[in-house]
């Protein structure tokens, strides 16, 4: 089956693609090039978020936009390179000051906010496994996912946190919980201000 391509005027886009034309650089590609754009350990690891992001913060592109985020009201925002390097930073030095391993698991249960992106990227930063849920999952979906995978640390909204109420205590391995949305409210056991810790972390 063929599937039509979708063309979208560049005029009502408001600002140029990154990616003009698929067709034209995959057929320029040349993996021996790209291997060379990559910072390695070694021949066979590499480090995601260093290469998405902080590798930029040597060059020009440092002050670039990085990310684009509108909400539903109409909000925008906008990140830098050089902000999502410390944002992310700065996760990354929460959960190593909450004891979080190379290889541990972290998921993130975020509807798509800035904060998503930011927390992926610093999961990865500590050498943890970084894994995100569905939004819309329920008690069902949840239970399932975190079991499984052992998570240790939760990174989730006040609002969406309830969804684990009945499975909480079905989950030892879940240590902690933490909440970006508290607004400097009082946390229960076993949750984190997330944004409080932030503010204390280095970047």
């Amino acid at each position: 089956m063929t599937q039509k391509i979708i063309k979208k005027n560049l005029k009502e886009l408001g600002f140029e693609p990154n990616l003009l034309n698929y067709e034209k650089s995959y057929r320029a590609a040349n993996w021996k090039q790209v291997e060379k754009e990559i910072e390695w350990f070694d021949k066979d690891h590499l480090n995601a978020a260093y290469n998405a992001v902080d590798k930029h913060l040597k060059t020009w592109r440092k002050n670039k936009v990085a990310m684009y985020y509108e909400d539903d009201f109409g909000v925008r925002e906008q990140y830098s390179f050089m902000q999502i390097a410390e944002e992310s930073n700065k996760i990354a030095n929460v959960l190593k000051n909450h004891g979080i391993k190379k290889e541990e698991r972290v998921f993130i249960f975020l509807p798509r906010v800035p904060l998503l992106y930011i927390s992926f990227l610093g999961i990865l930063k500590t050498g943890a496994i970084a894994g995100t849920l569905f939004q819309a999952f329920g008690e069902a979906g949840l239970y399932d996912r975190l079991s499984n995978s052992d998570a240790r640390f939760l990174i989730t909204t006040v609002e969406m946190s309830e969804r684990l109420t009945n499975i909480r205590r079905k989950l030892p391995k879940l240590e902690k919980i933490f909440l970006i949305d508290t607004s400097g409210k009082f946390v229960c056991k076993g949750f984190v201000d997330l944004k409080k810790e932030m503010s204390k972390a280095s970047t």
